[in-house]
């Protein structure tokens, strides 16, 4: 067995757990290869066996002999005029984009990664994004690109009132349709309509409108001739892109979530909330009798096929065919990528560790880190999906996940979880709050009611884990739980907005909490016991105490305790941050003499923990950082990210490189 865990590893880490996010994928021309894109790059894996081959971390696809033709990559702009493509089927190019168009809309973006993408070829670019700047409106905008990248936008599509689009491109890159799967946005917002544009016109072929459904799902046949279409009334409509005319119909019990034609155009494969792959023959006759064209189109066909083995009550992210017709792929929020047989409906394998980001994770006490082998070192994390939560056991020292756990999520817009220090238990918020022993993947208890949970924000242990701190933005108070007796210690009331950021002292005598919006750019110190509020500073940001309890972070400063005055006073101000851009996470190191702190790049940023000055970066991760936390016997550190991976580093190595 390959250790996939010590690839392409960033400098100074030691091993990688988990694969990344799943982002989409292919099969190579010859069906032997599965190529997956992930957030920390392309992984490449054999279609038979499911064996990883060999992983391209983002940049350095140039360097590999690997023909990229059939993955769609993801570009960002370099500056405002300018769009660097990774080439699909070409080396690097630059594309200049004329002026009034993409410049006058850049600035406004929530996000610069991720806004611009190639879709099937690399002359369809699209954009979709909020304007920052009032009024509000969303706007979704298609450039259909030449051939010739020294030469500007050839035709620009814009749809002011499309914010979630969903795009196909036939096969022989003449049609491109799109369709908005936001209907119930605002009152004012059009009704979607599914648009076909012949893409060697610029000129819109054929609407179709939906009064009462938004479409999820679109997908051209492997000749362009035919458009199929999912909406959220649980039909699939197949029309006729020459004549513009209705062909099929097919209704199901189950919604469909991905579509996708076999290469011969003879099947429709699709995937549906309960988690079953379904095949569904296409009648291809150019003539069809009066009572075959009523049946077609009032669509109630059976499925030819039913390939199950996802969880129920999932989603489906995609599906696709080998180019022999042989093999068909899917990738579901259930964590795993599954590959059959199409003719014999088999399951081959199943890849794993493809999940999103990593939400919490904690060192295991070594008492009791695996009931075959105490003596074993395990980290347990917490990473989610939209329907599921995934409790990961790994072996610290191999890289290797011992054991996974589904635990289906009952809310899925709003889901906060949190792991005690030592592992052994972990906390999940949907319509209630509820306690679990990590060990038995049990919950024991409950925290309020559902009419409380609704307006929850955030959970955090102490460091011993006895005590639980659970904000609520209803009232704005943060309840003090004691963990051991199952009741409330103290609210801490008083609040005037919402909490996210807060963190116990060592002794769990005090709870330092932050401010969120602007409306409450504040720092305050809480004693734990009586709820009382023991002072304030004006700052925001994340939160930590150094392990003595002499020093914290708040924000975009460092505080120091004073024994004459018996407050904290403020001693320094971190290096290269500001209120409007703070950490969005941060910690002390175990003797307390360096202070982590991670932001939405991705860089891990070591700085004196006195004068908040940055003595060196550690890098690996492509989207922002989420949490760090340090082994018991300190030599260990791991990070969590939005990438969906977590590293492990080797602290006394970084410790020496850095003395030295």
């Amino acid at each position: 067995m390959k250790d996939y865990t010590s690839w392409e590893l960033p400098e100074k880490a030691k091993a990688r757990l988990g694969k990344g996010t799943f982002y989409r994928f292919k099969f190579t021309p010859d069906s032997t290869q599965l190529v997956v894109e992930t957030a920390i790059g392309v992984w490449l894996y054999d279609a038979n066996t499911g064996e990883e081959i060999a992983l391209f971390p983002d940049g350095e696809l140039d360097n590999q002999n690997l023909d990229r033709s059939y993955i769609n990559m993801l570009v960002s702009p370099t500056d405002r005029n300018t769009i660097t493509c990774e080439g699909l089927d070409r080396d690097k190019n630059l594309w200049k984009l004329e002026e009034d168009s993409l410049e006058s809309i850049l600035p406004h973006l929530r996000r610069r990664n991720n806004i611009l993408q190639f879709r099937a070829t690399s002359t369809i670019l699209s954009y979709s994004g909020w304007r920052m700047k009032l009024p509000w409106y969303a706007r979704t905008d298609l450039w259909i690109l030449n051939d010739d990248p020294n030469k500007s936008i050839k035709t620009r599509l814009s749809m002011n009132d499309w914010i979630s689009l969903q795009i196909a491109i036939s096969p022989d890159e003449r049609f491109l349709a799109a369709a908005d799967d936001s209907k119930y946005w605002f009152h004012e917002y059009k009704i979607p309509v599914v648009h076909v544009w012949d893409r060697t016109t610029g000129k819109c072929v054929f609407t179709v409108e939906e009064p009462e459904h938004g479409i999820k799902t679109l997908a051209f046949s492997p000749d362009s001739k035919t458009l199929a279409y999912a909406d959220s009334s649980n039909m699939v409509r197949i029309w006729d892109v020459e004549n513009s005319s209705l062909q099929y119909t097919i209704k199901a019990v189950e919604p469909f979530q991905a579509i996708t034609f076999s290469p011969d155009g003879s099947l429709l494969a699709s995937g549906s909330t309960d988690g079953i792959v379904r095949f569904w023959k296409i009648d291809k006759r150019e003539k069809h009798s009066i009572s075959e064209r009523v049946r077609n189109i009032l669509g109630r066909p059976q499925p030819n096929k039913m390939l199950k083995g996802h969880a129920e009550n999932s989603t489906f992210i995609a599906i696709d065919f080998s180019p022999d017709g042989k093999k068909v792929v899917s990738a579901n929020s259930d964590g795993t990528i599954r590959l059959w047989d199409a003719d014999s409906e088999k399951q081959q394998f199943t890849l794993t560790q493809h999940s999103e980001s990593q939400t919490a994770l904690a060192f295991n006490a070594i008492n009791q880190s695996s009931v075959h082998d105490p003596t074993r070192r395990t980290l347990t994390s917490l990473s989610a999906s939209n329907s599921h939560l995934f409790v990961s056991i790994w072996d610290v020292d191999t890289g290797n996940r011992l054991s996974v756990d589904r635990i289906e999520k009952t809310n899925y817009r709003d889901y906060k979880v949190a792991i005690s220090p030592d592992g052994s238990l972990f906390v999940t918020k949907d319509i209630v709050v509820r306690l679990w022993d990590t060990q038995t993947k049990s919950f024991f208890s409950t925290i309020g009611g559902k009419e409380y949970a609704s307006f929850v924000n955030k959970v955090v242990f102490s460091p011993d884990g006895e005590l639980l701190a659970v904000t609520a933005r209803k009232d704005n108070t943060i309840q003090i739980w004691d963990v051991p007796n199952r009741n409330t210690r103290c609210r801490l009331k008083g609040l005037t907005t919402s909490v996210y950021r807060l963190a116990f002292s060592p002794d769990n005598k005090t709870i330092v909490t932050s401010g969120w919006t602007h409306k409450d750019v504040t720092i305050r110190l809480w004693d734990t016991m009586t709820g009382e509020l023991l002072t304030s500073y004006p700052d925001q940001g994340a939160v930590a105490f150094a392990p003595d309890g002499k020093t914290f972070v708040g924000g975009t400063h460092i505080y120091t305790w004073n024994p004459e005055t018996i407050q904290y006073d403020r001693t320094a101000r971190l290096e290269d941050v500001s209120q409007f851009n703070p950490p969005h996470a941060i910690t002390f190191s175990p003797d307390g003499s360096i202070l982590l702190s991670g932001n939405s790049d991705g860089i891990l940023q070591l700085r004196d923990s006195t004068t908040g000055k940055i003595i060196s970066n550690l890098t690996g991760y492509s989207n922002g950082l989420s949490q760090f936390v340090f082994s018991e016997d300190g030599k260990t550190l791991a990070t969590s990210g939005a990438d969906g991976t977590i590293l492990l580093w080797d602290w006394n190595g970084i410790l020496n490189e850095l003395e030295n």
